[in-house]
């Protein structure tokens, strides 16, 4: 018979499955401790619920005792790590697909001034997390562009990282472009923001939380799909 710290965690996880919105409304989540380049399908991830504050990830990630007890163990779900600015060599590959139903949970770890793209195919799914390179990596005149105000930094990053995740859609299109698309940048200075997508009967619907740096949450919504033909900007050639 499970405790009744551990019962918390099962209703928690349980209703962040069916009711995610709500779940995400009242509790501050994150999940973490991903590693690697793309999409992969864990088995033994545990989820926590303490008060108003949830986690998910490798048990490892759960350093106290009493979290560890606390945890639901066992736990399946498809998981995106970050794609890092000093992955040179595997930033731009293909994203695996999955079909709808291997999970109920799609994780990504929380962003910092990163995008997550989702793209639909068809009837299969692939995610990309992107870090952006760090100001001190662009030439002298974008740096002194992005000197002038934040903002410029923010658009000229926003910039990058879409065009780099239209090569990585172009590496990953084996059957034509996608069918449509979500694509979510981080809050900037302001804040945390966690992206999570619950399966369901016709697909995925994601799910995003913005909240403070004491886990207060402040705006949580479900994310809408976009047809593919609105990345017109981005789009490679040969779509």
């Amino acid at each position: 018979m499970p405790s009744p710290e551990e019962q918390v965690s099962i209703d928690g996880l349980a209703q962040l499955k069916s009711h995610p919105l709500t779940f995400l409304q009242t509790n501050a989540f994150t999940a973490q401790g991903f590693i690697g380049q793309n999409a992969y399908r864990p088995t033994d991830l545990s989820f926590l619920l303490s008060g108003t504050k949830a986690k998910m990830g490798p048990l490892g990630q759960f350093t106290s005792v009493e979290e560890q007890a606390a945890a639901v163990n066992g736990q399946t779900a498809l998981v995106t790590p970050m794609r890092a600015s000093t992955a040179n060599t595997d930033r731009l590959i293909a994203m695996p697909r999955f079909a709808n139903g291997v999970a109920d949970l799609w994780l990504t770890v929380r962003l910092s001034g990163c995008a997550i793209m989702v793209v639909d195919w068809g009837g299969e799914f692939s995610m990309v997390h992107l870090q952006p390179f760090g100001q001190g990596t662009w030439n002298r005149m974008a740096q002194k562009l992005m000197a002038k105000s934040d903002s410029v930094y923010k658009e000229m990053t926003r910039y990058s990282l879409q065009g780099e995740m239209t090569a990585i859609v172009n590496a990953s299109a084996t059957s034509g472009a996608p069918k449509k698309y979500i694509l979510v940048f981080s809050q900037y200075r302001t804040g945390h923001r966690s992206v999570t997508g619950v399966a369901g009967d016709d697909g995925w619907t994601f799910f995003r939380q913005d909240y403070s740096n004491e886990g207060l949450v402040h705006n949580t919504a479900e994310l809408q799909w976009t047809d593919w033909s609105s990345w017109k900007g981005y789009v490679p050639s040969g779509f």
